[in-house]
């Protein structure tokens, strides 16, 4: 996750930008994911990136990812992906999972009556 959306990095091999992403039940920085209060928070710029395996285990740090699902919108109906963070030191990831941590990409329902 970005701060701002002039904060693009140089290098997007492999890699693409959402902006608002709607992250619910957690705030995320860079590669971590930290519980929240709030219901939801906006990120004004994420970057997305694909790892092959080989690179993934290169990759591989101290403790293992949270799966966090990226869905196309607030219904939760279309998952897009599992996003992988580091979770809060000293949280177990049944709490994340718990709380139904999710990102949206739009928080319109895309319902119409």
């Amino acid at each position: 996750m970005r701060e701002s959306e002039g904060d693009a990095p140089s290098n997007l091999k492999n890699a693409f930008l959402v902006t608002g992403l709607r992250v619910e039940g957690a705030n995320c920085q860079g590669t971590t994911v930290n519980l929240s209060d709030m219901a939801f928070s906006m990120a004004p710029l994420t970057v997305l990136r694909w790892y092959s395996a080989e690179d993934a285990a290169k990759r591989k740090t101290s403790s293992e990812p949270v799966g966090v699902p990226l869905y196309l919108n607030v219904t939760r109906a279309e998952l897009i992906t599992v996003v992988n963070f580091q979770p809060q030191a000293k949280v177990p990831h049944s709490v994340f999972y718990r709380r139904a941590i999710a990102m949206m990409c739009s928080s319109l329902s895309g319902i119409v009556e």
